[in-house]
């Protein structure tokens, strides 16, 4: 996809969607299909994501163009809804600009094609996963089916440059999972990067891969050295969140990360260093950073590991 407009992208989805991830301001009730937080979270968007964090994942959205990476992506969201009991649900999108022919061709195609990649799982799967064909901007159609089916988090093949899900990346709320290579069973080890928002972070860490030996990395960013800025020690603001025997009763278990990496440097060169030593095949991130200098490099990730992949990548948003 090239040419995106992101200003009408982003009006469009804040105009069309605001009263579906919101709710009405004078009406508690919550709207059709999606699970809202109701209008007390409405003013803290960051404590609203949180708490949908702390819910069990009961819906995936996997995006395919039949891409060998898409094929991938479908191969994850299969094997994380059978091991999360979860609802997968598989999308096509296809692009506006056709002529009603074509598109309804295209159309019968696709939904053809997703019913026979749907066939070859066996049955106790299949009961599981459901199919649906869309007409408009990828980015668009994505960020739309994941608020009208509540999805918990998006699955994408990510390959190209990566424009489709850096777009999906910017613009929705929920979890972006990136898929760079052929799954080979559950993540067995993930860094998670808790230097802006650990919760969310940490939250969506423990919700797609519990099982996972996991790493925290802390990094204060070098722009940010001799900052005025004043908080809590890197350690201490990581512990306020995630205590020694921090109850996730998500998974009705005890959860703590393996290890605490606190570091000062580019924040994705430490990163990917850490994976590297670790190796890792799950990197969790925060989209949208508190620190402005790094928050268009954090979301141009996406586009990196298109290029030179390392580990599937999780995107979380925290607003």
């Amino acid at each position: 996809m090239s040419g995106i407009d992101y200003a009408a992208m982003k009006r469009a989805i804040s105009g069309e969607f605001a009263m579906e991830l919101h709710g009405n301001k004078n009406d508690s009730k919550p709207h059709p299909g999606y699970r809202t937080l109701g209008v007390s979270f409405e003013n803290d968007e960051t404590l609203a994501n949180s708490c949908l964090l702390s819910r069990p994942v009961e819906h995936l959205l996997v995006a395919t163009n039949f891409t060998e990476r898409s094929e991938y992506a479908i191969e994850r969201a299969v094997e994380c809804g059978n091991r999360l009991k979860a609802q997968v649900t598989l999308l096509h999108v296809i692009e506006p600009g056709l002529s009603r022919k074509i598109t309804k061709c295209r159309q019968h195609e696709a939904h053809e094609a997703l019913k026979r990649r749907v066939q070859i799982l066996s049955p106790d799967v299949r009961s599981h996963i459901s199919t649906n064909v869309r007409i408009g901007e990828p980015c668009f159609e994505i960020v739309r089916e994941s608020i009208e089916l509540g999805s918990d988090t998006i699955i994408l093949g990510l390959d190209g440059q990566g424009q489709t899900a850096t777009a999906v990346v910017r613009f929705s709320n929920k979890p972006v999972l990136l898929i760079t290579r052929r799954p080979a069973g559950p993540y067995h080890c993930s860094v998670v990067d808790v230097s802006a928002i650990p919760r969310c972070t940490a939250s969506a860490a423990v919700r797609l891969a519990p099982t996972a030996i996991s790493h925290f990395v802390y990094v204060r960013s070098q722009f940010a050295v001799g900052s005025s800025k004043k908080g809590p020690p890197p350690a201490r603001s990581v512990q306020l969140i995630i205590s020694p025997g921090h109850d996730r009763r998500v998974l009705g278990t005890r959860w703590m990360p393996d290890s605490l990496v606190q570091a000062t440097g580019d924040p994705i060169d430490v990163l990917l260093n850490v994976v590297d030593r670790v190796s890792a095949n799950l990197l969790v991130v925060d989209a949208y950073s508190a620190l402005q200098e790094t928050r268009e490099h954090r979301i141009c990730l996406a586009q990196d590991f298109a290029a030179a992949p390392r580990c599937d990548l999780l995107v979380v948003a925290s607003q």
